[in-house]
C-alpha cells in the first residue's frame, strides 16, 4: 500500500511487493498454485524505476481467471524479467490456467459477471508513460495451447523502459 502512493518505485520494490502478494494469494487459495520469479542479472533492479502495482493486475488475472478455474492440475505462475536491450526490458507472466477463452465463456454464463478494469488501468498508465517520456511500452496477451489445440494457459508480455 505504501508503494501505491508513489509515482515511481524501484523494480526491486515492485518485485518484493509481488512476492508478498503471491504469498498471500497462496494462503488464500490453500497452496493450490506455485510461482517462480526469474530476473535477468543484467537488470539493475535497484536503479530501474516503474509505476507501482503494474504487474499485479496480470498476476491477479492469472490467479482468479486462469489457475483458479483449473481443477485438472496444480496451478503455476512464472514471472520473468529479461533485458531486451539497453533501453527496454520484458516482463513475462505465464500461467497454466484454463485460458482466456474458457474463462470468458464461464463469465458470460454467470448472471452476475464481474467486469475487471485492472488491464484497462495498466493500458492507460502505459499510454501515459509513452506520451510523457516518448517511450514505446506495450503489453499483449498470448493464449497458450497444447498440440491438440486445448488451452493450457495464458502468457502476458510487457515491454517497459529501463529508465523513467
Amino acid at each position: 500500500l505504501n508503494n501505491s502512493r508513489q509515482r515511481l518505485i524501484t523494480l526491486h520494490d515492485e518485485i518484493e511487493a509481488m512476492r508478498q502478494y503471491l504469498d498471500l494469494e497462496q494462503i488464500r487459495f490453500r497452496n493450490s498454485f506455485t510461482y517462480t520469479i526469474e530476473i535477468d542479472e543484467t537488470i539493475d533492479t535497484t536503479f530501474t524505476r516503474i509505476p507501482p502495482m503494474i504487474f499485479q493486475p496480470f498476476l491477479e488475472n492469472s490467479i482468479n481467471h486462469g489457475i483458479g478455474l483449473n481443477e485438472d492440475r496444480k496451478g503455476h505462475i512464472e514471472l520473468k524479467i529479461e533485458a531486451v536491450d539497453e533501453e527496454y526490458y520484458r516482463v513475462i507472466i505465464i500461467d497454466n490456467g484454463v485460458g482466456r477463452e474458457y474463462a470468458q465463456n464461464l463469465r458470460s454464463n454467470k448472471l452476475n459477471s464481474h467486469k475487471s478494469i485492472g488491464t484497462q488501468i495498466i493500458e492507460d498508465r502505459l499510454t501515459a508513460i509513452n506520451k510523457l517520456y516518448n517511450y514505446h511500452s506495450l503489453f499483449e496477451y498470448i493464449d497458450l495451447y497444447d498440440e491438440n489445440n486445448k488451452p493450457i494457459g495464458t502468457r502476458v508480455d510487457m515491454v517497459l523502459p529501463q529508465e523513467l
